[in-house]
């Protein structure tokens, strides 16, 4: 194992292949001159594995988790989710006067490209948040419409049938955005991996 400091970052570095070093940095290590008010605790910064042959090992080449905050997220299909952190897919709508409740959560509508969205929430009187339907290549390979055109036309599962008209739009994250069905830890040795389920 080999350790060091970068700044304010504390790095670990073991042996992960014949290829790779798997890392780990940690931030907030070294006491700061300043307001000792401030919350300065020890925090996961990043996870990964750094080429033998690189110059850098603070420069990381295959990133697993990325965070400034005490728990980190894991990286799914290219986004950190979990920790606070929600996949960047959801669309909320500010429509005045929308006339839907809580029933028509779930309700499926269609926006003018031809792209069904899901109402996810009702926030109030005039705001609702959507998620469009998976475009990507599989359940794995996730993509979702991050702009609705037009109006929304109902199509089915809902209460109220009215279209939706939007005045604005913009993208928010979408909690939660994973379900865990068990826990689990795993654990490298070189190249092979052991999992232990810790809960189902």
């Amino acid at each position: 194992m080999f350790v060091c400091f970068g700044g304010n970052q504390f790095l670990v570095k073991t042996n992960f292949n014949k290829d790779y070093y798997l890392t780990h940095k940690f931030i907030n290590v070294k006491e700061e001159v300043g307001d000792l008010s401030f919350n300065c605790p020890v925090d996961f910064k990043e996870s990964g594995l750094v080429k033998k042959d690189s110059p850098d090992i603070f420069n990381t080449d295959i990133v697993f988790s990325v965070t400034n905050d005490e728990a980190v997220p894991p990286f799914i299909n290219g986004t950190p989710i979990g920790a606070n952190h929600g996949q960047p897919c959801a669309i909320q709508v500010y429509s005045e006067k929308h006339q839907k409740t809580i029933k028509d959560v779930g309700a499926v509508y269609k926006d003018e490209s031809g792209i069904e969205f899901t109402l996810l929430k009702v926030l109030d009187d005039d705001v609702l948040v959507f998620v469009s339907q998976n475009v990507g290549e599989d359940d794995l390979n996730y993509k979702f419409i991050k702009k609705i055109e037009g109006k929304l036309n109902y199509c089915r599962n809902g209460n109220n049938k009215k279209s939706v008209l939007i005045n604005s739009q913009s993208v928010t994250q979408l909690y939660r955005a994973i379900k865990r069905k068990k826990c689990e830890v795993i654990a490298y040795t070189n190249q092979d991996s052991k999992r232990v389920v810790t809960g189902a």
